[in-house]
């Protein structure tokens, strides 16, 4: 059952994206004319011997604007699909601006994290980047979190691998960046499972991505 909730203002998250995004860029030496990015808590496509595919998500999803603005939040009290998932209160957050000092940044933080019933769980889990006309770069971190009863680092490096067996692979921290010609992008998923064993499929928690154009 899902709830969603009202967002505001004083939301808890909402000073949390935004205490991950007060820092700001450093001004880049071509003025960055459009950015883009956003980011969501939580995607699901898994295939099961039984029941046949289970989706949700992207949900809640944040986008931001060519022309920036923000900050842009959506939030959602809770996903629980039986024996898959069961997450806690999911936020997005995203922000931007053009000119020299141009940047896109985005934040994704989800609550009480528990996959395929204990098999990896977090009390937190949260993703952040950043693109300028400097480049770009992401994080993410984990609070109390383990896979198959193993510790997880807090602060994982860029994207630490985990071999579950029977299950599939967890990667933390998980990075995609690129540069082609002015545009510079980069997505960050806090989590990653891929699924190899009787359930198939991906489910990813908390991604933030971000995209500058000079």
């Amino acid at each position: 059952m899902r709830r969603y909730l009202a967002v505001s203002g004083k939301a808890l998250s909402v000073g949390i994206a935004a205490a991950i995004m007060s820092a700001g860029p450093a001004a880049a030496a071509n003025p960055i004319v459009s950015v883009g990015g956003g980011g969501y808590g939580e995607s699901i496509q898994v295939g099961t011997p039984l029941s046949g595919s289970i989706t949700s998500g992207p949900t809640p999803v944040v986008a931001l604007p060519a022309s920036g603005g923000g900050p842009f939040t959506a939030q959602l009290a809770n996903v629980n699909i039986p024996g898959v998932a069961s997450l806690g209160l999911l936020t997005a957050s995203t922000t931007g601006a053009l000119g020299a000092g141009g940047f896109a940044q985005s934040s994704a933080q989800v609550a009480n994290v528990d996959l395929l019933t204990g098999t990896v769980g977090a009390t937190a889990v949260s993703s952040s980047c950043q693109a300028d006309g400097n480049g770009t770069s992401g994080s993410s971190s984990i609070v109390g979190g383990q896979a198959a009863g193993i510790p997880l680092a807090a602060n994982p490096p860029p994207n630490t691998q985990i071999p579950i067996p029977l299950v599939g692979t967890l990667t933390l921290n998980e990075q995609s960046a690129s540069q082609v010609g002015g545009t510079r992008s980069i997505t960050v998923n806090a989590v990653h499972l891929h699924l190899t064993g009787l359930l198939t499929g991906d489910v990813i928690i908390a991604q933030s991505r971000c995209v500058a154009r000079n």
